[in-house]
C-alpha cells in the first residue's frame, strides 16, 4: 500500500521526471482513469487491471470482484502507451507487426506520461524498470 501511495505522490509531484520507486508494486494493481494511446487509437477515462505482470482487463469504470485485496491508483490524466526501448516496440498485436497495442493477456510493458507528453515512467511486466530486479 505504501508503494501505491509513493507512486501516486510521484505522479502528482514529479510530472517532468522519471519515477523513482524503492519497492515493487503489488501483484494486482488497477490504474484508474488513464488514457490508453496505442496503434489502434486513443481512449480516455479507462481503467487497467494488471495481474501478475500481465494486462488482465481494460475498460471504462471496471468493476472487479475479488476475495484478494487489489491495489488501486487513480492516475487521472496519465497516458499509457506501448513501451518502446531501443527503437523496438515490445507490445505488439498478434495480427499487426507495425501498430503497437496494449492488449489483454499481453505482458504489461508500457510507458506512462502526462497528458502533455512529459515522461513519467516505463514499466515492464507491470513493474517500473530498474526496480524489483528488472
Amino acid at each position: 500500500m505504501l508503494t501505491v501511495i509513493a507512486l501516486v505522490t510521484a505522479l502528482l509531484g514529479h510530472s517532468n521526471s522519471t519515477l523513482a520507486l524503492d519497492q515493487c508494486l503489488e501483484d494486482r494493481l488497477v490504474l484508474r482513469d488513464v488514457t490508453i494511446a496505442d496503434g489502434s487509437g486513443r481512449w480516455s477515462h479507462q481503467d487497467v487491471l494488471i495481474e501478475n505482470g500481465r494486462f488482465a482487463a481494460m475498460g471504462r469504470a471496471l468493476e472487479i470482484e475479488s476475495d484478494v485485496e487489489i491495489a488501486e491508483m487513480t492516475a487521472s490524466g496519465a497516458v499509457l502507451s506501448p513501451l518502446v526501448e531501443r527503437d523496438v516496440i515490445l507490445v505488439q498485436a498478434s495480427y499487426s507487426t507495425d501498430s503497437a497495442m496494449l492488449m489483454v493477456g499481453e505482458d504489461a510493458d508500457f510507458s506512462m506520461s502526462t497528458a502533455d507528453g512529459a515522461h513519467l515512467a516505463d514499466f515492464r511486466r507491470g513493474q517500473p524498470i530498474g526496480q524489483c530486479g528488472l
